[in-house]
């Protein structure tokens, strides 16, 4: 095993005991040996919105976001990100993205339902959650 994945595996553990400031050194740490390592900006991410630290998870997800444009998960914190810091239009962007990824992401469809209602969208609101409703239906049947 190389010292990145070792490293990796470290921050990984401390940060599932939810030992956030210790894992999002470590996260940085294999930054600094591979900067284009994508479970390291992703998990630095994680550990930075657990820290209060909006911004700093903003730019972690946003790094991940451009190594990997795939992963809905990443996409996913970022918009929760934009919400909180009051950027709601642009959360609304980033979870349809999301729902064109993975159209099963249910909590996606809350997040939007929640933005919508306090923009007194209830008509958006509404469609949302009923295309929640089809996506559970359809994942039952």
């Amino acid at each position: 095993m190389n010292d990145i994945q070792e490293i990796l595996d470290e921050a990984l553990d401390k940060l599932s005991n939810e030992d956030f400031v210790a894992s999002s050194e470590l996260f940085r740490k294999v930054l600094k040996l591979d900067s284009d390592n994508f479970e390291a900006y992703k998990n630095l991410g994680l550990c930075e919105v657990n820290l209060d630290n909006t911004t700093e998870a903003i730019n972690a997800f946003k790094k991940a976001h451009e190594l990997d444009n795939s992963d809905a998960t990443v996409l996913y914190y970022l918009a929760c990100c934009k919400a909180r810091t009051g950027n709601k239009e642009e959360a609304v962007e980033i979870f349809n993205k999301v729902l064109e990824l993975r159209p099963d992401y249910l909590e996606v469809y809350k997040s939007l339902a929640m933005i919508y209602v306090e923009f007194a969208q209830i008509d958006s609101a509404i469609e949302i959650i009923k295309k929640l409703d089809n996506s559970v239906q359809t994942e039952l049947n």
